[in-house]
């Protein structure tokens, strides 16, 4: 039986396990609704105007990946790509796709007096790190797909 290198192996496994979710959706046949999307999200209707938005900027990434680079499907991009273009627009929308979550840190670590009395003082100060809702951003994954789909359907007529 002949040795093998694991090496590159379990690289190249780690890095699917970080887009699976994106493949997944990428290649599934699921559709939501509106309502669905709606609740996915988290959104009202009052913030109709927010999902608009979304949706125009989503179209407009999709628009400029399919005149770049002209593959007909989604799926024959490097799902890597998708997942940082999910993010990326995540990023213009952070109220909708991440929570912020609040944590201290200790500032300084200060040393005052002499050695007979010295005294250390230490400064705790809360940090607010954003934390994504949504695994691997699957639902901008899935908005992206749908919009990408119509642009290729509009620009292909």
């Amino acid at each position: 039986m002949p040795i093998r290198d694991h090496g590159e192996e379990a690289t190249t496994e780690r890095s699917r396990a970080k887009t699976t979710l994106t493949y997944l959706i990428i290649n599934s046949n699921i559709e939501f609704n509106q309502e669905q999307l709606f609740k996915i999200l988290k959104l009202s209707l009052s913030q109709q105007h927010i999902y608009d938005n979304l949706i125009r900027n989503i179209n407009d990434v999709a628009r400029k990946l399919y005149l770049e680079v002209k593959h007909d499907n989604l799926s024959n991009y490097p799902m890597t790509n998708i997942q940082y273009l999910s993010f990326f627009i995540a990023d213009i929308f952070p109220g909708i796709f991440y929570v912020p979550v609040p944590k201290p840190v200790v500032v300084g670590n200060q040393t005052t007096g002499s050695i007979l009395t010295r005294k250390r003082t230490q400064e705790i100060v809360t940090l607010t790190q954003q934390i994504c809702k949504y695994n691997e951003m699957w639902i901008v994954t899935y908005l992206l797909k749908v919009e990408f789909n119509k642009v290729v359907q509009e620009l292909n007529r």
